[in-house]
């Protein structure tokens, strides 16, 4: 009964799964183990690996079978630890994962990536689950995901305290440009957000934000998803009035690529009924309200 025990106190803190070292550690024999599987108590999920039968079959047991089977020190990473810190833009249908400098390891299916480096400061818990820590995954996934992506990823994490500007610079120092890797997109993105303060309110859209509060106006919704054709996240808006607010910044917006990319999601946009309002550091205070005001007064019933 103790093993027992022991037993469901693992596999209930890891999403119903297990690995046989935890098993036999916690009392069971080998032979109690193939029992288990013989008779579909458990599942086999990696050599080594199991599922115990009637556990919720979600992401975050498919990712710990994963960690598991890779051994010791591995831990979810990239696109795998990007959706299991909730970034923006990306789903749940990847599994990766990193081992040790120096490990070998083998996962069915599975990259896995050995980096140079992965310390304390890489190395946090979701759920857990072992996975590269929120600044760590950011700077991993910038050759998987475009500029804005990881934009709204930093910000998402500044807003919901899970990141801070300082422990993206830590775990940048030191870590050079790689398959998955391109440093510049973060030092692009930490020079945008400026030195003077780690808060997510030095945001520009939490300048707007508050500018539009101040002068009485209704709470923009933030981060609101719209569909017309394309996918889009809005920065600000008003759902109801078909208003969006976007604050352009010229490191974000002075390539083509991006030039051409806005234009269309304003065509897009545009043609779904919707009026977009285009600030920048240049607009003051003053005109972002009014202009806001006029737009949503006439748009509202």
């Amino acid at each position: 009964m103790r093993s027992e025990a022991a037993v469901h106190h693992a596999a209930s803190r890891q999403h119903g799964v297990l690995h046989r070292d935890q098993a036999i550690g916690a009392g069971l024999t080998p032979g109690e183990i193939q029992t288990r599987l013989r008779t579909k108590r458990w599942e086999l999920l990696h050599p080594a690996v199991y599922a115990v039968a009637g556990s919720p079959v979600t992401y975050e047991r498919r990712a710990m079978g994963m960690v598991l089977a890779a051994g010791d020190g591995a831990v979810a990473s990239h696109l795998t630890a990007a959706a299991l810190h909730d970034f923006p833009d990306v789903s749940r249908d990847v599994m990766e994962v990193s081992v040790p400098p120096g490990r070998q390891a083998r996962v069915r299916g599975v990259p896995v990536h050995r980096p140079a480096r992965l310390a304390g400061i890489d190395v946090s818990v979701v759920g857990g689950i072992p996975v590269t820590s929120y600044a760590r995954t950011l700077v991993d996934c910038t050759a998987r995901l475009s500029l804005g992506q990881i934009a709204r990823a930093l910000d998402a994490g500044l807003v919901a305290k899970k990141v801070s500007l300082f422990a993206v610079e830590r775990v940048l120092e030191g870590l050079c440009a790689g398959p998955n890797r391109r440093p510049t997109v973060i030092r692009t993105l930490l020079d945008e957000r400026g030195d003077e303060t780690d808060e997510a309110e030095s945001r520009p859209e939490m300048r707007v934000y508050r500018v539009l509060v101040a002068a009485g106006l209704p709470a923009p919704t933030q981060q609101h998803w719209v569909d017309v054709g394309a996918r889009y996240r809005l920065d600000l808006s008003y759902p109801q009035a078909k208003v969006a607010i976007e604050y352009d910044s010229w490191k974000f917006h002075g390539t083509r690529t991006a030039f051409d990319g806005d234009r269309r999601r304003d065509r897009l946009l545009q043609i779904a009924g919707w009026t977009i309002l285009r600030f920048t550091s240049a607009s003051s205070d003053a005109e972002v309200a009014q202009t806001v005001a006029e737009f949503v007064r006439f748009a509202v019933p």
